[in-house]
């Protein structure tokens, strides 16, 4: 059947009969059957859906069950026509968005009469997720936009947006049609419902990418360099008209969107609730300080979160694309969570870390040096001590040689948990100034990264009596350090550094040389030998240690673990239990 003879039995008056009914419901049967068998006739049989055009096709597929078919399409029942048009949904850049695009699918079946566009409106879980595309040469107009920002009131609302207009700057159409789309929303006042999403989070979808309660997934990028256009002021406007009723919001940023900071801050959009921020860079040329000024008003933001989720996957060198922060506008002192993982400079690292007064939980991944010249004149920049009460848990993952300088001077008297995962920076001068400044009750240590000189850390633990966890998982001691921790009896008057432990529940340590043979050194199982002896007795070192946990490198064999587990398995007895990590 010619599409041209679909279109125009699509726009006939006439209702449908009963037997167009039966036949409609057996061309949709046979479309179940189609797909199911791995027989779709498009070959999309991995795809939940199916372009506005290839449904056309299809039913020309079909002859048969058509084939006399006067009667109009859209006058069929709604509940058959919802599922008809559940085969129409285009994908996007996540599977379940709608397209808010008068040229994909939904939106075209929605232009063919009311009746069709009812329909499609009343299926809320079309709406729930929308993508805003600005790619459109006619993008939905004000009234089309606040009318589907408004039909998922009742469901949590998730959209995205995607800015590929390659439309040159100068393009004096385009920036008229940005600004008259910008005037009708103004005028418009438009009252936007961005709903409470209960019902969803009782079922367990408050996911990223499916939408947590009043979330906004803001996606703007363009396809090539200097290619950017007012245009893309409809989807801005979207991020506006929603902003003051967001509670989390995650930015694609790109070195473009210095237009979208001017055209927040030109119309002083407040984001009153917002409480979680993450910012996803997919640009190395990316300056934060513009970005993060649009959020000064921001009373309620607690947590944010800094990226690179593209580029962290390409083989660059970290040091030749520094990230620097800047002094922007930002409220750090009321952030409780920061996690920057990006190839920060140690010193903005620093400053940010001394500007947030309220932190509770701080996570600095891949710092970086600053050059020498800058380190050397930075230095006396530092504070004399810098107090952050509230810090209990601290995570820092770094290759630079002077990733140490970010807790130099440091007071964090309510640290309860330190992750230190660096291989060339030498934390142990550091960690004694800082117990020293802080006096903390450290329940947490993680030390990753150190292979000589690992028995330069006891003095730092035995000013921690109260730590629970002590993990050397990614070290590679020596048997000096092995041999250090032995405890044979008191009567020995020999001192190891488990005396001063009397609270430790859970020991990991990693029994193999990196490269050495399959097979624990000597003084590793005597040093668990010693454990074995004594658990659990009054004279043990470590009275509570129930759990030790052992690092296996994840490329040993099988064999390899089995040797290792047959080794040590009579050794420790049931003295305490034996993990393989």
């Amino acid at each position: 059947m010619d599409s041209a003879v679909i279109m125009r039995v699509l726009r006939s008056n006439d209702p449908p009969s009963a037997d167009d009914i039966a036949q409609m419901h057996l061309l949709y049967q046979n479309l179940l059957v189609y797909r199911t068998a791995g027989k779709f006739p498009m070959k999309r049989s991995d795809s939940k859906s199916m372009s506005y055009g290839e449904f056309l096709q299809l039913l020309e597929r079909f002859p048969r069950f058509v084939t006399g078919l006067s009667s109009p399409l859209r006058r069929f029942p709604p509940e058959l026509l919802s599922l008809i048009f559940t085969f129409c949904r285009d994908d996007c850049l996540e599977a379940g968005y709608t397209v808010c695009d008068p040229r994909h699918t939904l939106m075209a079946l929605g232009e063919v009469c009311s009746r069709w566009r009812a329909v499609l409106r009343s299926m809320p879980g079309v709406w729930n997720h929308l993508h805003f595309s600005t790619s459109a040469m006619k993008p939905c107009n004000a009234e089309v936009t606040q009318h589907l920002l408004g039909l998922s009131r009742q469901l949590p609302l998730s959209l995205r947006f995607s800015s590929v207009v390659q439309v040159s700057e100068d393009d004096t159409s385009s920036q008229d049609s940005g600004h008259d789309f910008d005037e009708k929303v103004n005028s418009e006042k438009a009252d936007v419902e961005v709903g409470d999403g209960t019902a969803a989070v009782e079922k367990g979808s408050g996911v990223v990418g499916v939408g947590p309660p009043k979330t906004l997934v803001l996606r703007i990028s363009s396809r090539e360099e200097k290619m950017w256009a007012v245009r893309v002021f409809p989807t801005l406007e979207v991020a506006r008209l929603v902003a003051d009723r967001l509670e989390y919001l995650h930015i694609h940023a790109t070195s473009d969107d210095l237009r979208f900071c001017n055209f927040l801050e030109s119309r002083d959009t407040t984001f009153s609730i917002l409480s979680s921020l993450t910012v996803t860079i997919v640009d190395t040329e990316f300056f934060f300080q513009d970005l993060l000024t649009v959020f000064h008003t921001a009373p309620s933001l607690r947590k944010l979160l800094i990226n690179d989720g593209e580029t962290v996957e390409m083989s660059i060198d970290d040091s030749s694309r520094p990230y620097h922060i800047g002094e922007p506008d930002f409220p750090w002192n009321q952030l409780t969570v920061l996690t920057i993982d990006i190839a920060l400079v140690v010193f903005d690292a620093r400053e940010v870390l001394c500007e947030c007064e309220a932190l509770e939980v701080a996570t600095f991944s891949r710092l970086i040096d600053d050059p020498l010249e800058e380190r050397l004149s930075l230095r006396m920049a530092f504070p004399t001590i810098t107090t952050l009460l509230n810090v209990r848990e601290f995570s820092i993952t770094s290759e630079a040689h002077y990733a140490a300088d970010i807790l130099e001077d440091m007071s964090l008297p309510n640290l309860e948990s330190l992750t230190i995962d660096a291989w060339h920076s030498d934390f142990i001068p550091v960690l004694g100034d800082l117990e020293k400044n802080s006096k903390f009750n450290l329940l947490h240590f993680t030390l990753h990264g150190y292979d000589d000189n690992l028995e330069n850390v006891f003095p730092f633990l035995s000013q921690t009596p109260s730590l629970e966890t002590l993990d050397f998982q990614h070290c590679n001691p020596t048997n000096t350090f092995y041999e250090s921790l032995t405890y044979t009896a008191p009567q020995s008057q020999r001192s190891t550094p488990l005396l001063h432990l009397p609270n430790l529940r859970i020991l990991t340590l990693n029994p193999l040389e990196i490269f050495g043979p399959i097979e624990c050194p000597e003084d590793f199982v005597k040093l668990l030998d010693s454990l074995s002896h004594f658990s659990g007795g009054c004279d043990t070192p470590c009275p509570r240690l129930k759990t030790l946990r052992l690092s296996l490198s994840a490329f040993l064999a099988e064999e390899g673990r089995k040797i290792i587990e047959e080794q040590l398995a009579p050794v420790c007895g049931d003295s305490f239990d034996l993990v393989y990590c």
